[in-house]
């Protein structure tokens, strides 16, 4: 499931155009890899190579500062770029051939950025969990996960953290215009703060090239709910957690006696933590510059955005040369499932969808299967209906009091996940986006379950119990 250009854009540029080495000191290649129904497969002995390679590079450097200001720089070029071509899209369909293809390097050289991320965070989680392991080697593998996720709690307040406590002060200076659970007679002022606070995050709701239009009204609404919530009660709550979170883990460093090589390696892995979510914020931004040009291009050939996103890379500049595009009827079976298939030695690539997924379907799941079991994220118990959601454009469909079931989490996902009893990702490591904002939020967090998606629908009752790490079927 997913667009078909993101995809293919970044089939593209990992397998062929190999820009996973576009990484100051830390750029590798990749000859062995998988990304099925969302969630990321690596061949394990490569990985180990890759990530232990990472590490060594890492310890010796001490930071991952050239890497992140290398892609803060590329960011701001492609800013710069996106809105010289977005303030130019009246051109002629050759000149904006160029130009998607402009945005086709931009998009693919930062998400191969945010997987070198990935391989980052999941290096330096397998390495601490190794050295701890050494250390603490009385404790079950259970109560070393519980550990290290303490351990690995950054300091560092991440993009939706921040989000999050400028909406709750903007709601408490929201509420003197509120009667009667409605809002009323908005002074200038108030609806100034209202479209900055659109225009600095309207991003957010971009990912994968899906995206959900946000209006001042829609912030206004998640506004009046964070009044009626106490927003002042709110901002305490998450800022005692935070202290809270903090604390514990100066009082673990010294219950286990850890050394000084074992806390750069928990520096370092929070480090990559925080690394993680900016390199998502940079990923998201390039599906937010790249809207106006691909709805235009969706314009010329009589498509919605929405269904302009599951044409091809060489589909689209065959379209814009005058050649016929593949028809609705593909595209909408491609909005149901497809696959693609690179393999490199050959340089065989294909595509396929419809009829044709049949042969790689297979059913894992047990019909009798009452629990899943994964890893601790952020502790606590909830019982609630299940929300399945695995496109940015549903998460308005969430409900207050739902538990949150899917692949895993991303900025998007924030004010689904600030209704949510308890949130369950079948993907994830213990320093994810969910596990991140979970913590921040203080809600209960199952993250790696691998089966979560298939295993619950939508309406279930459930019972997460983010302590033992079980999600439970009642009924």
């Amino acid at each position: 499931k997913g667009a078909f250009l993101e995809r293919d854009v970044f089939i593209q540029y990992l397998c062929l155009k190999k820009a996973t080495l576009d990484a100051p000191n830390y750029g590798f290649k990749i000859s062995r890899y998988k990304y099925i129904d969302w969630a990321h497969y690596y061949d394990k002995k490569e990985f180990e190579k890759i990530s232990s390679g990472i590490v060594k590079k890492a310890l010796k450097i001490g930071n991952f500062e050239a890497f992140y200001n290398y892609r803060v720089k590329k960011d701001q070029e492609s800013k710069k770029i996106m809105e010289k071509i977005n303030n130019n899209l009246g051109v002629t369909n050759d000149k904006l051939i160029r130009y998607f293809n402009e945005y086709v390097k931009i998009r693919g050289t930062t998400i191969c950025a945010l997987l070198i991320g990935n391989y980052i965070v999941r290096g330096f989680s397998s390495y601490a969990e190794k050295i701890l392991r050494k250390k603490l080697s009385d404790l079950s593998d259970e109560e070393l996960k519980k550990i290290l996720i303490e351990l690995s709690f950054s300091e560092k307040e991440s993009v939706f953290y921040r989000r999050e406590k400028e909406i709750l002060n903007l709601a408490i200076e929201l509420k003197k215009f509120v009667v009667n659970d409605s809002l009323s007679n908005l002074s200038q002022e108030m609806k100034n703060k209202v479209a900055d606070f659109k225009k600095k995050y309207e991003w957010t709701n971009s990912m994968f090239l899906f995206r959900k239009e946000t209006s001042e009204a829609d912030i206004l609404n998640e506004l009046l709910d964070a009044v009626k919530k106490d927003p002042l009660k709110k901002i305490k709550e998450m800022e005692a957690e935070r202290k809270n979170s903090i604390t514990k883990k100066q009082f673990l460093i010294k219950q286990y006696q850890l050394s000084k090589g074992i806390i750069k390696v928990l520096d370092l892995l929070t480090e990559s933590s925080f690394l993680e979510t900016e390199l998502v914020r940079f990923f998201q931004l390039t599906d937010f510059y790249g809207y106006p040009m691909l709805l235009e291009i969706g314009k010329r050939f009589g498509l919605t955005f929405a269904e302009v996103v599951y044409l091809g890379i060489k589909e689209i500049i065959g379209g814009l040369k005058g050649k016929k595009i593949p028809p609705k009827s593909l595209l909408a079976e491609r909005d149901k499932m497809f696959g693609f298939y690179y393999e490199s030695r050959t340089k065989t690539f294909k595509s396929f969808c419809g009829e044709e997924m049949n042969k790689y379907r297979e059913i894992f799941i047990d019909p009798d299967l009452k629990e899943v079991k994964g890893v601790v994220a952020s502790r606590g118990k909830a019982t609630g209906r299940v929300r399945v959601i695995l496109e940015t454009s549903r998460v308005n469909e969430m409900q207050e009091g739902e538990i949150l079931v899917t692949m895993m989490t991303t900025p998007s996902f924030v004010t689904a996940m600030k209704k949510a009893a308890a949130v369950v990702t079948s993907d994830g490591g213990i320093t994810c986006h969910a596990a991140i904002i979970s913590r921040e939020l203080g809600i209960p967090c199952v993250i790696g379950t691998k089966i979560a998606t298939q295993f619950l629908k939508t309406g279930d009752l459930v019972e997460v119990d983010a302590v033992q790490g079980i999600v439970r079927k009642l009924d």
